[in-house]
Parts: structure tokens; C-alpha cells; sequence
């Protein structure tokens, strides 16, 4: 998911993609299946449109000087929303952390910072963060 920024672009980049990894077709079936599904999905859609600059992989700076690798950041006019990609099962650390990456862009500035978990499994969307309730404090 890292590789798509833009629903337009999708295509092209899971070409790419599958043209570098080399994977059997069911394989290729089953991941284009997926990411359809992502990029067709009620709350995700529209996080792949381009309204949005898009940071993938976005490097920051935690208190304490530790790096985190924030999965998607998608800036707009009005607001800025987070998104961390979950494989595995739920855990109250996932929520901590992107609680934590929330704090950070809030402190540099970006505006009405959103942040969601995105639980691949299932495509379960969880809403960690709304702009309506973060402090800075």
C-alpha cells in the first residue's frame, strides 16, 4: 500500500510491482483482490483520491529521540489524517502508538490531526484520533 498514493495511479504500481516480486498468478489475484478492496472500501476510498498530499513511510521524530515510520500521512487544506497498517491481531499498543504519532504532527503545526488503525485482515477501519478530541496537553 505504500507504493499507492492516488486510486489512479493503483494500477500501474501493482504492475510494477508484481513485475519486481515475480509471483505466482493466484498470488497476484488474490493481492490485486485486496487492494481493490482497500481502494473500493467505504471509509478508505477517499483517502486515495487527490485531494490529498500523500506521505508514505514518513519518518518522525517521537520524544525521547526515537524514529517511527508513519504508514500513510494525507495532508488537505482543512485537516490531516494519519493511517498504520495492522497485519496481525488488535493490541492496545497499536492505538498508543498512533496516539502518539497524532501528538507529534499536532506540536508541528498540521491541522485538525486525524488518525486511524487499519486492521488488513478484515479491513476493519478503527478511528483512533478525531480532530474533535486530541490535545496538545
Amino acid at each position: 500500500m505504500s507504493r499507492i498514493e492516488y486510486k489512479v495511479d493503483a494500477k500501474q504500481k501493482l504492475d510494477d510491482f508484481f513485475m519486481e516480486s515475480a509471483l505466482p498468478a493466484e498470488e497476484i489475484a488474490a493481492i490485486s483482490k485486496h487492494v481493490n478492496d482497500i481502494l473500493e472500501h467505504p471509509v478508505m476510498a477517499g483517502w486515495f483520491n487527490r485531494d490529498w498530499k500523500i506521505k508514505a513511510e514518513a519518518m518522525v521524530l517521537l520524544p525521547g529521540g526515537q524514529q517511527k515510520r508513519i504508514d500513510r500521512i494525507m495532508i488537505g487544506k482543512a485537516r490531516t489524517v494519519i493511517v498504520d497498517y495492522k497485519t496481525g491481531s488488535r493490541k492496545p499498543v497499536d492505538k498508543e502508538q498512533v496516539e502518539q504519532y497524532a501528538a507529534v504532527l499536532t506540536r508541528m503545526g498540521y491541522p485538525n490531526v486525524q488518525a486511524y488503525l487499519v486492521y488488513l485482515a478484515d479491513l476493519s477501519v478503527e478511528e483512533v484520533i478525531s480532530k474533535s478530541n486530541l490535545s496538545l496537553f
